[in-house]
């Protein structure tokens, strides 16, 4: 479970330099280049994945909890709900005007679904553990970031979300089990 809990302490210290710390941040850029800040960046997030999945195949589960299977249907429509904000904050629609950061709302919604699933020790430290760190990254770049115009698509700029959403969420339904090891359909 250590393995686990590091490689979740270095995603979200990773990701919090670019909000808490920005002049840190340029004053790096500047001595070392975006392209190789990108790189070291990019390095160190697939460490904290390596030592996240790592962490989690090692880590023997305990159970907190066992919601009843209904919670199964709940969860899966929160997954998509999930994935359409995920795909909102590639190809905007209106209800960006709603989630500034739709993606980390994605990550949020998508970590409150696998809880509700999810009872055991490992999931509650990676998916609550993900879920707190959208939460906290969502508050400092609300914090930092100025109030964009609201957007007006179109309807065709509107479905592009819905429909990446819905391809993506078939695709990991099928894909699930050789993703997580754990099949849904």
């Amino acid at each position: 479970m250590l393995m686990l809990v590091i490689g979740l302490l270095l995603w979200a210290i990773v990701h919090f330099l670019p909000s808490l710390m920005r002049p840190t941040r340029q004053q790096l850029v500047d001595k070392i280049g975006i392209k190789s800040y990108r790189m070291i960046f990019a390095g160190i997030v697939l460490t904290a994945l390596a030592l996240i999945i790592n962490g989690w195949k090692q880590a023997v589960p305990e159970y907190y909890y066992v919601l009843a299977p209904e919670f199964r249907l709940i969860a899966l429509l929160l997954m998509y709900f999930s994935l359409y904000l995920i795909a909102v904050s590639i190809v905007p629609g209106r209800i960006k005007n709603i989630f500034r950061h739709p993606q980390l709302a994605g990550v949020v919604v998508w970590s409150f679904a696998h809880l509700l699933v999810n009872g055991d020790s490992r999931s509650v430290v990676l998916f609550g553990g993900l879920g707190i760190w959208a939460v906290i990254e969502t508050l400092l770049l609300s914090r930092r970031d100025e109030v964009s115009e609201p957007l007006a698509p179109t309807l065709v700029q509107e479905l592009k979300p819905l429909v990446i959403a819905g391809v993506l969420f078939v695709a990991l339904l099928y894909s699930h089990h050789w993703l997580a090891g754990v099949k849904i359909i």
